[in-house]
């Protein structure tokens, strides 16, 4: 059987203990199209575009802001204002990861 796309990615750093989110990763020939697509990009259109990335495939998360309430999964750049330079940096990790094909379903993702 196949394997799923999306896979579960523990973010301690960013959020916590026991904190993850849901990424779904690119299949072979959409990650080819972000590889040209980005050829042309640089400066804020290459930004836009890895975070057009980043909230098409970011499939669920156990997020928290600093009251502890759950955040909603972000849609659009303004849902990003209130997040800290940790959870950014991770988020545009998992994006950059993604379009290179370094993201991978692991053991851990069968368990879930």
């Amino acid at each position: 059987m196949r394997k799923p796309l999306v896979t579960k990615i523990e973010t301690p750093a960013a959020q916590g203990d026991g904190s993850y989110l849901e990424f779904r990763r690119p299949t072979w020939g959409e990650r080819r199209k972000m590889l040209k697509d980005i050829e042309a990009l640089e400066g804020p259109a290459l930004e836009d575009y890895v975070l057009k990335l980043l909230f098409e495939r970011l499939e669920g998360w156990n997020w928290q802001d600093a009251e502890g309430k759950e955040l909603p999964l972000p849609k659009q750049v303004e849902h990003l204002s209130g997040f800290t330079d940790e959870e950014i940096e991770l988020l545009y990790d998992i994006s950059g990861r993604a379009i290179k094909g370094i993201l991978r379903y692991t053991e851990d993702d069968e368990k879930n």
